[in-house]
Protein backbone atom coordinates (compact mmCIF):
# COMPACT_ATOMS: atom_id res chain seq x y z
CA UNK A 1 0.00 0.00 0.00
CA UNK A 2 1.39 3.41 -0.97
CA UNK A 3 2.20 5.85 1.78
CA UNK A 4 0.30 9.11 2.14
CA UNK A 5 3.47 11.10 1.33
CA UNK A 6 4.06 9.13 -1.88
CA UNK A 7 0.44 9.58 -2.93
CA UNK A 8 0.65 13.32 -2.25
CA UNK A 9 3.72 13.73 -4.51
CA UNK A 10 2.35 11.61 -7.38
CA UNK A 11 1.60 13.58 -10.56
CA UNK A 12 -2.03 14.26 -11.41
CA UNK A 13 -1.45 14.47 -15.18
CA UNK A 14 0.94 12.40 -17.27
CA UNK A 15 1.80 13.23 -20.89
CA UNK A 16 2.70 10.10 -22.87
CA UNK A 17 3.93 9.83 -26.46
CA UNK A 18 4.19 6.53 -28.31
CA UNK A 19 5.67 6.53 -31.78
CA UNK A 20 6.76 4.10 -34.48
CA UNK A 21 10.02 5.63 -35.74
CA UNK A 22 10.24 3.51 -38.90
CA UNK A 23 13.94 3.18 -38.12
CA UNK A 24 15.14 0.06 -39.93
CA UNK A 25 18.76 0.60 -40.94
CA UNK A 26 19.39 0.28 -44.71
CA UNK A 27 15.66 -0.25 -45.39
CA UNK A 28 13.76 2.78 -44.10
CA UNK A 29 14.03 5.74 -46.44
CA UNK A 30 15.34 9.00 -44.95
CA UNK A 31 15.91 7.30 -41.58
CA UNK A 32 18.61 9.72 -40.30
CA UNK A 33 16.55 12.79 -41.20
CA UNK A 34 13.36 11.32 -39.71
CA UNK A 35 15.02 10.31 -36.42
CA UNK A 36 16.67 13.74 -36.12
CA UNK A 37 13.27 15.40 -36.62
CA UNK A 38 11.66 13.09 -34.05
CA UNK A 39 14.37 14.09 -31.56
CA UNK A 40 13.88 17.79 -32.32
CA UNK A 41 10.11 17.66 -31.94
CA UNK A 42 10.23 15.67 -28.71
CA UNK A 43 12.74 18.16 -27.27
CA UNK A 44 10.52 21.13 -28.17
CA UNK A 45 7.11 19.59 -27.42
CA UNK A 46 4.75 21.77 -25.41
CA UNK A 47 3.65 20.43 -23.07
CA UNK A 48 6.76 18.31 -22.65
CA UNK A 49 6.09 14.58 -22.52
CA UNK A 50 6.71 12.72 -19.27
CA UNK A 51 7.11 9.32 -20.96
CA UNK A 52 8.00 8.44 -24.56
CA UNK A 53 7.77 4.89 -25.91
CA UNK A 54 9.52 4.36 -29.25
CA UNK A 55 9.02 1.43 -31.60
CA UNK A 56 11.23 0.49 -34.58
CA UNK A 57 14.15 2.46 -33.16
CA UNK A 58 16.61 -0.32 -34.04
CA UNK A 59 19.86 1.65 -34.31
CA UNK A 60 21.45 2.34 -30.93
CA UNK A 61 23.12 5.51 -32.25
CA UNK A 62 19.68 6.84 -33.26
CA UNK A 63 18.46 6.21 -29.72
CA UNK A 64 21.53 7.97 -28.28
CA UNK A 65 20.95 10.99 -30.54
CA UNK A 66 17.35 11.23 -29.35
CA UNK A 67 18.55 10.92 -25.73
CA UNK A 68 21.03 13.76 -26.21
CA UNK A 69 18.38 16.02 -27.76
CA UNK A 70 15.76 15.30 -25.08
CA UNK A 71 17.95 14.96 -21.97
CA UNK A 72 16.72 18.27 -20.55
CA UNK A 73 13.09 17.05 -20.45
CA UNK A 74 13.55 13.25 -20.43
CA UNK A 75 16.70 12.56 -18.38
CA UNK A 76 16.10 8.80 -18.05
CA UNK A 77 16.08 6.23 -20.82
CA UNK A 78 16.24 2.56 -21.68
CA UNK A 79 17.15 0.92 -24.99
CA UNK A 80 15.85 -2.65 -25.03
CA UNK A 81 18.31 -5.16 -26.50
CA UNK A 82 16.77 -8.44 -27.76
CA UNK A 83 17.22 -10.79 -30.69
CA UNK A 84 20.07 -10.64 -33.21
CA UNK A 85 19.00 -7.22 -34.55
CA UNK A 86 17.49 -5.72 -31.41
CA UNK A 87 13.96 -5.21 -30.20
CA UNK A 88 13.56 -1.76 -31.74
CA UNK A 89 12.02 -0.61 -28.46
CA UNK A 90 13.12 2.34 -26.33
CA UNK A 91 11.71 4.25 -23.39
CA UNK A 92 12.43 7.84 -22.39
CA UNK A 93 11.18 9.17 -19.08
CA UNK A 94 11.12 12.23 -16.90
CA UNK A 95 11.26 9.92 -13.91
CA UNK A 96 13.83 7.30 -12.86
CA UNK A 97 13.43 3.83 -14.34
CA UNK A 98 13.63 1.41 -11.43
CA UNK A 99 13.14 -1.84 -13.38
CA UNK A 100 13.00 -2.72 -17.06
CA UNK A 101 12.51 -5.96 -18.97
CA UNK A 102 11.48 -7.32 -22.34
CA UNK A 103 8.89 -10.07 -22.64
CA UNK A 104 9.58 -11.75 -26.00
CA UNK A 105 6.77 -12.98 -28.18
CA UNK A 106 6.85 -16.79 -28.40
CA UNK A 107 5.92 -16.74 -32.10
CA UNK A 108 7.82 -14.34 -34.28
CA UNK A 109 7.35 -14.94 -37.99
CA UNK A 110 9.22 -17.38 -40.24
CA UNK A 111 12.91 -17.31 -41.18
CA UNK A 112 11.94 -18.16 -44.76
CA UNK A 113 9.98 -14.88 -44.98
CA UNK A 114 13.19 -12.88 -44.54
CA UNK A 115 11.77 -9.84 -46.38
CA UNK A 116 9.35 -9.30 -43.47
CA UNK A 117 12.15 -9.31 -40.90
CA UNK A 118 9.89 -10.45 -38.05
CA UNK A 119 11.87 -13.59 -37.26
CA UNK A 120 15.20 -11.74 -37.12
CA UNK A 121 14.33 -9.05 -34.62
CA UNK A 122 13.58 -9.52 -30.93
CA UNK A 123 9.89 -8.69 -31.04
CA UNK A 124 8.15 -8.45 -27.72
CA UNK A 125 6.75 -6.11 -25.11
CA UNK A 126 8.92 -3.62 -23.22
CA UNK A 127 8.04 -3.22 -19.55
CA UNK A 128 9.28 -0.71 -17.01
CA UNK A 129 8.63 0.46 -13.48
CA UNK A 130 9.09 4.20 -12.97
CA UNK A 131 9.40 6.16 -9.75
CA UNK A 132 6.95 8.98 -10.48
CA UNK A 133 7.91 11.58 -7.89
CA UNK A 134 6.63 14.95 -9.02
CA UNK A 135 9.56 16.82 -7.47
CA UNK A 136 12.40 14.66 -8.83
CA UNK A 137 13.29 15.05 -12.50
CA UNK A 138 16.66 13.34 -11.81
CA UNK A 139 19.51 12.54 -14.14
CA UNK A 140 20.40 9.00 -15.22
CA UNK A 141 22.52 7.22 -17.79
CA UNK A 142 21.26 4.25 -19.82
Amino acid sequence: MASHAAAASAPTDIHIVTLNCWGLKYISKQRPQRLAEIARRLALADPAPHIVALQECFVHDDYLAIRRATRHVLPHGKFYFAGPFGAGLALLSRWPIEEAATLPYPLNGRPTAFWRGDWYVGKGVACATLRCDEDEPGNAES
